[in-house]
Formats: C-alpha cells, sequence, structure tokens
C-alpha cells in the first residue's frame, strides 16, 4: 500500500534480534492503514553502547537481518540517558560532545534508513539549592557560556545526521518514587533541577535552533511542565517568569499543540500524575487515552494533517507483548 500518512517509530533495542522483529511485526495496523512504519534504535550503556565494538557490530548486524524489509524508511536513534555522566552538558561538556559525536557516527553507519535521526537530553541537572540561587537571566547565560559550544561543535560534526533535543519535565526525574535513593553529584536523582527545558519557543528552544539543532517533543515531557506552572508552581521547579507566561494560554492540551507544530519529531504518549515534595510523582509514557492530556484527539488530529513524524514512546511491563503500545496504536487508528 502506497504511504500516505505520516512515518512512525517504535522503539527497538537492536542488540536483540527478536526485540527489533516485535517493533517491526507490531506495527502491521499501522501499515494497512497507510502510515510508513519505522523503528527508533534505543541505545543502551550510555556512551559505551555506542563506541564498544562488540556491543556496535551485534546492533549492526542484527539490523541487517532485516534491511530489505524496512526498505528506504527513515530511522531514529536515541541515545542513552543513563548513566547522567555519560552526557552532562553542563558539568561534563566534554564527554557529553563525545558521546554525542559517538551517536553521530553510530546513526550515520546504521546499515538500514534513509534519513537518519538523533535525539538525546541535555542533562544539564543541578540540586534545588542551585538552581534556585540563579535568576533565569543568569542561567541563560551559563548556557550561552557552557553548552552552545557544544551545540555548535555537535551541529558541525551532525555531517547529514539531523540532530534533536528532547524535551524534559521538570523536575526530570520526577518520576522517581520518593525512595529511590538513586543520586547524582551528591543530590537525590527526584530532587535534580534542570534550568533548560523547553516548551514552545522559548528562549532555550531558540538558542537550541539557532545552533543548527532541532526540537523533540515528548508530550508527557511538556505536560509536566505546564500542570507545575498552572498549579501555581508551589514547588518551585520553574523560573516564575515562565509560570507566568504558561499562565497566558491556561490549558495543558493548548500549550501542547505549541510544542507539536514548533519540533521536528514527536514522542506520543499520555501521562498522569504530579511531582510534589510530600512524595507524589508523575508517570511518564502512559497508553495513550489512560492518562490526563487533555485534547489529546485534537493533538493526534495536527500531528496526522501535518504528517509530522513521532514515536511510540510508551512504557511497558511485558517487552514481549507490547500490550499499552498495541493500545496506543488502536487509539491513533480509532482518533
Amino acid at each position: 500500500m502506497e504511504q500516505k500518512r505520516n512515518q512512525i517509530f517504535i522503539p527497538t533495542v537492536a542488540e536483540f534480534a527478536g526485540d527489533i522483529q516485535t517493533s517491526l511485526d507490531i506495527q502491521k495496523p499501522l501499515f494497512d492503514a497507510g502510515f510508513k512504519p519505522g523503528l527508533m534504535v534505543v541505545v543502551r550503556k550510555g556512551i559505551f553502547g555506542v563506541t564498544n565494538p562488540d556491543v556496535v557490530k551485534k546492533q549492526y548486524d542484527n539490523l541487517s537481518k532485516i534491511a530489505n524489509q524496512y526498505g528506504d524508511s527513515d530511522v531514529v536513534v536515541m541515545l542513552a540517558n543513563l548513566p547522567l555522566k555519560d552526557i552532562d552538558t553542563l558539568h561534563n561538556s566534554g564527554l557529553a560532545f563525545d558521546h554525542i559525536k559517538a551517536g553521530i557516527d553510530f546513526a550515520r553507519a546504521l546499515p538500514i534508513g534513509n534519513k537518519r535521526t538523533l535525539t538525546f537530553h541535555l542533562n544539564s541537572l543541578v540540586s534545588e539549592s542551585e538552581f534556585k540561587s540563579k535568576t533565569r537571566t543568569q542561567w541563560y547565560e551559563e548556557f550561552d557560556k557552557t553548552i552552545v559550544p557544544v551545540l555548535d561543535r555537535v551541529s558541525k560534526a551532525a555531517g547529514g545526521v539531523e540532530v534533536l533535543i528532547e524535551t524534559v519535565p521538570t523536575p526530570e526525574f520526577g518520576d522517581d518514587a520518593k525512595d529511590n535513593k538513586e543520586t547524582y553529584n551528591g543530590t537525590q536523582r527526584r530532587e535534580l533541577r534542570n534550568p533548560f527545558y523547553v516548551f514552545g519557543n522559548n528562549l532555550i528552544g531558540s538558542r537550541i535552533k539557532q545552533a543548527g539543532l532541532g526540537i523533540c517533543t515528548d508530550l508527557c515531557h511538556n505536560r509536566t511542565i505546564y500542570r507545575q506552572a498552572l498549579s501555581g508552581n508551589k514547588q518551585g521547579v520553574l523560573f516564575p517568569e515562565d509560570a507566568e507566561h504558561i499562565k497566558i494560554i491556561n490549558n495543558v492540551g493548548d500549550r501542547l499543540v505549541i510544542d507539536v507544530l514548533s519540533s521536528q519529531l514527536v514522542h506520543l504518549n499520555d501521562g498522569r500524575g504530579d511531582y510534589n515534595h510530600e512524595g507524589e510523582h508523575f508517570e511518564e509514557g502512559v497508553a495513550l487515552g489512560q492518562g490526563d492530556i487533555p485534547n489529546l484527539k485534537q493533538i493526534n488530529a495536527i500531528i496526522a494533517s501535518t504528517k509530522k513524524p513521532f514515536v511510540f514512546e510508551i512504557n511497558e511491563t511485558d517487552f514481549a507483548n507490547r500490550p499499552n503500545t498495541k493500545a496506543s496504536i488502536d487509539y491513533v487508528l480509532k482518533n
């Protein structure tokens, strides 16, 4: 069937040949409906996943087996977010650049795919006290000083690979339960703050684009930004100026539409719950229609009408059968 609709991407861990085939097989209803199928190769183990010769070869070998089946579809690579130190553009910019550059090279040499896209998080995480110790203006000056040079180097190294910065939730690990004691730079992970969150066409997003890179909007991530702002920013995870600006359009769904239209790729998912200091946390990657994002049908319609490429980034507990991803596929096909 001739492809008349968006390209979609299903995540896969290419170290496992069976996982690749599962990610292709569940796309049949989408293909039959006119969507162009695709894979998002999820890299594990930090920089090791794109530099270790044995790990890289295993991924390439497994992907080579489906090259004829894959055809001329584009492909996305998502760099590992963990361990955080491997891609910390604020505190460890040298290693972060090496990691991103290795990811670009990994994507460029994939044995499948036409256009190649790479996505990653900035991982510019600080403690709550450090976040509050500077104004938004001061943090943006730090962004220009420390992170923009990394982005400029990445842009020059891209060489035909589209490179996108993924939007992040606030706080970035606000989905951790309070009893999760994992830390980074001496701070419990759920309490870390990112002063360089992206929404709509804010200044950080604009500077990323000025560097020649693009934005990957994750719906459930940006949802957390807007819910914090519209609840009065009581947890202090946003700059006050941003919280006030967001209130001008005081509907989460309407704001997400702006994000979708201003990005190059969308992680399509739902979300529910909220972070607070008392121990509550939000859920990411919820199956479509099973969370609390309003206007989801409208967002889906806009993605369809603009033929915006998107990823079903949905959390699973059963990776062999992918029930949550299948439910999300059904949601898109019915709406």
